[in-house]
């Protein structure tokens, strides 16, 4: 490990700064060559103060998903609380938020959204869930004022999730040809998803 990759850690939140520092971690190297014993190193610190936070690699993993899902769900819940524009724009403005997301953060995205954590944890679970309520809370706000048609709004959100979670990969895994105006296809999304649910 080169030395100027390392991050020393003088003081402040060990467990967060263990976190943050599995992402560069991952983004730099891989998830592969991710271990307890390198983590502590980056970190400048005791494998025993890496343990005194996290049991394994597993649990580093999944606290480090968990923590993913909390920033997802600050970006999320920005664009649905933007008072300065209407109700509309707040639902386009997250689907922008999700893609943003995913591409500024793509390790902690795939972490997230990946096989590598175990997706049954309970904390885990809960932290996606807070990210997919603040969709369902503007689905059913669009409801409200008869923006939108009054379905299922579960099943309108586990739509629009699934077009973007679907873009968001092909975007950070490089499976659209080079020559594909991302923003010119946002908005194309952005209209085909408004009229589907109308």
């Amino acid at each position: 490990m080169k030395q100027e990759n390392k991050q020393k850690y003088h003081h402040g939140d060990l467990r967060l700064a263990l976190i943050k520092a599995a992402i560069e971690m991952i983004h730099q190297q891989g998830i592969d060559q991710l271990t307890m014993r390198n983590l502590s190193e980056w970190v400048g610190v005791s494998r025993t103060a890496a343990y005194r936070h996290f049991a394994d690699k597993a649990d580093l993993l999944t606290a480090t998903a968990i923590e993913g899902f909390k920033m997802f769900s600050q970006a999320l819940k920005a664009a649905r609380l933007d008072n300065s524009v209407d109700e509309l724009h707040r639902f386009r403005n997250m689907g922008q938020a999700y893609i943003r997301f995913a591409v500024e953060n793509s390790a902690y995205y795939r972490l997230m959204f990946g096989d590598i954590v175990v997706q049954k944890n309970e904390a885990l679970q809960r932290a996606c869930d807070l990210s997919f309520n603040e969709l369902l809370a503007m689905i059913e706000q669009l409801q409200r004022i008869d923006k939108i048609a009054n379905d299922d709004a579960k099943l309108q959100a586990i739509y629009i999730w699934s077009l973007m979670h679907g873009l968001a990969s092909l975007i950070i895994d490089n499976k659209l040809h080079a020559d594909v105006d991302i923003d010119g296809l946002m908005v194309f999304i952005d209209h085909s998803i408004t009229k589907s649910l109308i």
